[in-house]
């Protein structure tokens, strides 16, 4: 049985339509964002409409699916009319997968004892069955069957072909012959259904009710399937035929009674006016059968599900529609209204999807009405159900106070596992929307909700409720700090760094008693927390900007020992060339982020004190800053993340900040080299030596260039100038010369 599940399940993925996208850019609507606590298992699946009216995707590919589920409903119909002597994976293995040229050695094998049953049969027990008791006009409607099948299974429920008319006139004939000389009336029932059907493929509508009206009176047989699958036949025909208000009478009686049909059922089921409608009405036999078209106009586009739902509970109000209907109407309220004040999404749900839809306060009244008059009348036995859909929508009105009522009401009245969890969940969303500010106790109660409710972890959805929730709750506090965390990390942090948040999370890492939920935010997973990470992130921010005093003070904060555990860098070498991923530095002399910060700051008091060396050290110090810049090889010692595509970005960019898919506030790039030329223009005015003068004209030259590759404008060469004019005698020089391929083009011009 496993066997052929997997098998039609597989046949029903690869048919699905491909969506195909342009290659570039995403779809041309966003996915609308809402939340959903409704889970599919509080839901009957095999009540009529499941797995149509909800839009449960669970429900659909295990209940709904036709392919499927016709396939199963006649292996088990077999399996019954013959007495369970095989296992439903023996016939299905014979009906579907066995070719046509072993079925015929199949009836050779059951006309002659003699004859042995073919190989690939011999483990079949139907197969042995059928032989056993001399089955001949089973095994003939077997290959007969196998014959029609190319005409009949390529195509969905009711598409109809014309291809091949002459062969499949000629099945359609021959068919009739063996119908007349059939004793077994469920075999002629089997293949009514295969001239019925060929007949409806063939576009022949007339000729489709004519073998209609001529073989099924000549039919004495136990109810079946088939009945309601040549019904259905039946009715595409009188569709195309013009004759709707049949047509679609048999689509609600196939709806409710068959489940391999259903979906068909459900679909073709279109009631155009209102004239349609009461003539349909007027066919329906009593109650129930009224109560089914109802449900299947509840669905159309512009209904008007409530207006029905009243019908139905009108006509027969232990209906299951009533609960498939009230879930669909709960799924779409839930939709338009759930969180609707903190979803970040709200302005794009509005502009692209119209949610929430317009009247949806009153239509949400109108139904909270009913379901009270529902519950207060207690004519259902689906009581804990209705209740818990009465606080819920009080939930989605925004009465939290009321719907903590209805669900402990709810609650004495619910006896199923699957409810008490839907009601626990519901519950939670309720209490997460009735906060209105937040404070110690609110964020204690997050705390335990995330930490220790099985609910939050069951419902994948809650996560980012409770984070939208908490964030809109900081927004209207101003809370900056707390307010990042919930929809970021430190890498993103990092990325853009912001001072006010920066200095709020040191803030709360710094307390000596945070409370539950702070606690939870600032911990890392070994157990420490993330003051030294705060730290670093807002000392290498002040680095790049070149505030080393500010920058040193903030790295004294942090425990000397934890210095070097945020890298080691030596940005005092002098590269030629710049190479951004170079791993070369002298392993012996590294210095931790402070450690620079130190040097530099010691580099600028020995070049203010020792005027004669003074030059050198306002190299290194230009050195420094050109290296940790974006385009020098210890970038990592004054930033965290660098893209190649920033320099493309560049014009786009704010400050430095270029906008990226990673990181939702963009990526800081530390382009300047301002700092960097002013030490380098400095040792070119100070010193003496040539050889000093004409490195640093030369750095200065890159720091130039690398301002006109950022920002644009007129491109200017000063510094290279500079070396041309005064240096030419240094090795220096030379080495520039044989090295660098810009500063030869400028020469060449």
């Amino acid at each position: 049985m496993k066997n052929w599940k997997i098998y039609w399940i597989g046949l029903s993925i690869l048919c699905l339509p491909l969506v195909l996208q342009s290659e570039c850019g995403p779809p041309s609507k966003p996915f609308l964002e809402s939340y959903s606590f409704l889970q599919p298992a509080i839901v009957d699946p095999n009540a009529p409409g499941a797995s149509y009216f909800l839009d449960f995707d669970v429900l659909l590919d295990e209940y709904g699916r036709q392919a499927r589920n016709q396939v199963e409903e006649n292996i088990a119909e077999w399996q019954d009319r013959y007495c369970d002597v095989a296992s439903q994976n023996m016939i299905y293995q014979l009906i579907y997968q066995t070719p046509i040229y072993d079925l015929r050695e199949l009836l050779s094998s059951i006309r002659s004892k003699q004859s042995p049953l073919p190989l690939n049969l011999r483990s079949n027990t139907f197969a042995a069955y059928l032989k056993r008791n001399r089955c001949e006009e089973m095994a003939e409607y077997l290959i007969f069957a196998k014959r029609c099948e190319p005409f009949v299974t390529e195509v969905d429920a009711w598409e109809l072909r014309t291809d091949n008319e002459d062969q499949m006139r000629k099945l359609i004939n021959d068919g009739q012959e063996i119908f007349l000389t059939l004793k077994s009336h469920y075999i002629r029932l089997r293949y009514a259904y295969q001239l019925i059907r060929l007949a409806h493929y063939l576009k022949d509508y007339k000729g489709t009710l004519d073998l209609y009206d001529y073989l099924m009176p000549k039919i004495d047989n136990d109810p079946s399937i088939l009945e309601n699958w040549i019904l259905g036949h039946r009715a595409g025909a009188l569709m195309a035929l013009g004759q709707t208000t049949e047509a679609n009478y048999l689509f609600s009686v196939i709806f409710e009674k068959s489940h391999g049909k259903r979906e068909s059922a459900f679909n073709s089921f279109r009631i155009r006016t209102q004239q349609e409608w009461n003539k349909v009405l007027l066919l329906c036999k009593d109650d129930k059968e009224r109560a089914t078209i109802y449900a299947l106009r509840a669905n159309a586009q512009d209904s008007k599900p409530l207006d029905d739902m009243k019908e139905i509970y009108r006509l027969a109000p232990e209906s299951p529609h009533l609960n498939i209907l009230l879930i669909k109407e709960l799924k779409r309220l839930e939709k338009n209204l759930l969180g609707l004040e903190f979803n970040p999404n709200k302005r794009q749900n509005k502009q692209f999807y119209n949610i929430p839809k317009p009247g949806i306060g009153a239509y949400i009244i109108e139904l909270q009405e009913f379901v009270r008059y529902h519950n207060m009348a207690k004519t259902q036995k689906y009581q804990a159900l209705w209740k818990l859909a009465e606080g819920y929508l009080e939930t989605l009105a925004g009465d939290y106070y009321q719907a903590v009522r209805s669900f402990a009401a709810a609650k004495s009245l619910t006896k199923s596992p699957v409810l008490e969890e839907q009601l626990e969940a519901l519950s939670l969303v309720a209490q997460v929307s009735a906060y209105r500010e937040v404070n110690e106790e609110v964020e204690t109660n997050i705390a335990r909700i995330k930490l220790d409710d099985e609910t939050y972890q069951r419902f994948p959805d809650f996560k980012r409720f409770i984070a939208d929730k908490m964030t809109w709750l900081y927004e209207e506090s101003g809370d900056v700090g707390k307010l990042y965390l919930q929809q970021h990390n430190l890498a993103d942090l990092k990325a853009n760094p912001n001072l006010d948040v920066i200095d709020q999370l040191i803030g709360i890492a710094e307390k000596e008693l945070p409370n539950r939920f702070e606690r939870d935010m600032i911990r890392k997973e070994d157990g420490s927390t993330i003051l030294n990470d705060l730290i670093d992130i807002k000392g290498t921010y002040l680095m790049g900007r070149g505030e080393l005093v500010a920058a040193l003070e903030v790295y004294k904060k942090m425990d000397s020992d934890y210095w070097e555990d945020y890298g080691v860098f030596n940005p005092f070498e002098e590269h030629l060339i710049d190479c951004i991923n170079c791993d070369n530095q002298d392993s012996l002399t590294l210095y931790s982020k402070p450690a620079i910060v130190e040097r530099i700051l010691k580099y600028e008091y020995d070049a203010l004190a020792n005027r004669e060396n003074g030059a050198s050290y306002f190299y290194r110090i230009g050195l420094a800053y050109y290296n940790m810049s974006y385009f020098g090889y210890a970038w990592k010692a004054g930033d965290y993340f660098r893209s190649g595509t920033s320099i493309r970005n560049r014009r786009r960019s704010s400050e430095g900040v270029v906008p990226t898919w990673q990181y939702d506030y963009g990526n800081l790039e530390n382009f300047s080299n301002e700092k960097a030329l002013e030490y380098f223009d400095k040792v070119i005015q100070l010193t003496n030596n040539s050889e000093l003068a004409a490195s640093a004209a030369f750095m200065a030259a890159k720091c130039e260039q690398n301002r006109y590759f950022t920002y644009g404008g007129e491109r200017s060469y000063t510094y290279f100038r500079i070396l041309a004019e005064r240096y030419t005698d240094t090795q220096f020089y030379l080495k520039a010369v044989e090295e660098c391929k810009y500063f030869r083009t400028f020469l060449s011009n």
